[in-house]
């Protein structure tokens, strides 16, 4: 009976001793990723909104978009973690997770042709003269990069008839990446970059 007693302690503190962790791996916790990133695009596009030709703060608004960008690709890295983390889903997670999907992605554009048009502003936007054009384009590259990783990470998870329609959409934004890419190739006017 002692050594029962003496075990079954042994075994609780055991057990108290060794975290449980718990990874969330369903399609509320790749929703929320998902609304993550969403979230973040918005905070980066509202900022963009501000950064107008000959504005005196430009470089101050320069140092906030980089910190912006960053938390995109960050969110981005821990939708990419949650979904290969996350169990096959079923054709009704697949169905909300593509909803959630088709939800953000016109975001995903909007940023993007506002990152174009702002392009003149970016080709002068330190003290009016310096360009970070160049910082940007690399910035594109990175997110294109990371858009392509949890499209098809998230693709791998998802169910019949959404994973074979995935491409579709991932190929949009890749397109839309591309031509943004492309429009922070172009010289910039700017005494340097």
């Amino acid at each position: 009976m002692h050594f029962a007693s003496l075990f079954l302690s042994a075994l609780a503190t055991t057990a108290i001793a060794s975290p449980i962790v718990h990874v969330k791996r369903d399609a509320t916790s790749i929703i929320s990723s998902i609304s993550a990133i969403s979230a973040q695009i918005t905070t980066l596009n509202n900022t963009l909104n501000t950064f107008t030709p000959g504005n005196l703060i430009n470089t101050f608004t320069v140092l906030k978009i980089q910190q912006q960008t960053k938390q995109v690709e960050d969110a981005i890295n821990a939708a990419i973690n949650t979904a290969g983390n996350s169990k096959n889903l079923n054709a009704d997670d697949s169905g909300k997770i593509a909803t959630a999907t088709l939800d953000f992605t016109p975001k995903t554009y909007s940023l993007l042709d506002n990152l174009q048009r702002k392009k003149p502003v970016f080709d002068k936007a330190v003290l009016g003269l310096v360009s970070v054009s160049s910082m940007v384009k690399d910035s594109l590259q990175r997110q294109k990069q990371l858009s392509a990783s949890f499209s098809s990470t998230l693709a791998s998870k998802l169910a019949e008839p959404y994973k074979s329609l995935a491409p579709i959409i991932s190929d949009s934004v890749a397109a839309a990446f591309d031509k943004a890419i492309k429009t922070f190739s172009a010289p910039s006017g700017g005494l340097l970059g």
